[in-house]
């Protein structure tokens, strides 16, 4: 069992983060220590982290409006196209690996996107709130594209 290096205690290797996966190393110190690490970094550059999100918080905006507009340009329930204004909809969230303005590489953000669907703020607002008619709407568009893919025959247009 590896001792982490900082609070000198032997720990169970699930303990500590994994440096590499190909060559199975682990961080050398335990998850506790790193998360008191990390907190006080923080706590001591959070001038530094303010300035760089708010930085880089409109960049992540455009790039995700971009590759909503680029991939898929409207709600599918009501056909909103002003982008800023446009959520992608993860339909399982199973299969969901990230939230894809979190997720940096544009391919990441590709292969996220194509497990989700577009829906306007307000569609999004209320199909996560439950609103029974917003909810039925978007199962029937789903079941109408994994029908489509099941056929091999994408729609012209799906109509709810």
């Amino acid at each position: 069992m590896p001792t982490c290096y900082v609070c000198k205690i032997e720990k169970n290797v699930n303990e500590f983060s994994i440096k590499n996966k190909e060559k199975k190393t682990y961080s050398t110190k335990c998850k506790v220590c790193h998360k008191e690490y990390m907190k006080i970094h923080y706590l001591t550059n959070k001038n530094l982290y303010i300035a760089r999100a708010k930085r880089d918080k409109p960049k992540e905006a455009e790039r995700l409006r971009n590759l909503i507009k680029e991939l898929k340009p409207a709600c599918v329930l009501c056909g909103e196209t002003w982008t800023a204004a446009l959520d992608l909809h993860h339909t399982n969230p199973s299969i969901k690996e990230s939230s894809i303005g979190k997720l940096k590489a544009r391919s990441e953000m590709r292969r996220e996107a194509k497990k989700c669907i577009v829906l306007c703020a307000t569609d999004h607002r209320k199909f996560h709130s439950g609103h029974p008619e917003t909810i039925e709407k978007v199962n029937a568009y789903v079941a109408q594209m994994v029908e489509a893919v099941v056929s091999k025959t994408a729609p012209v247009s799906v109509q709810i």
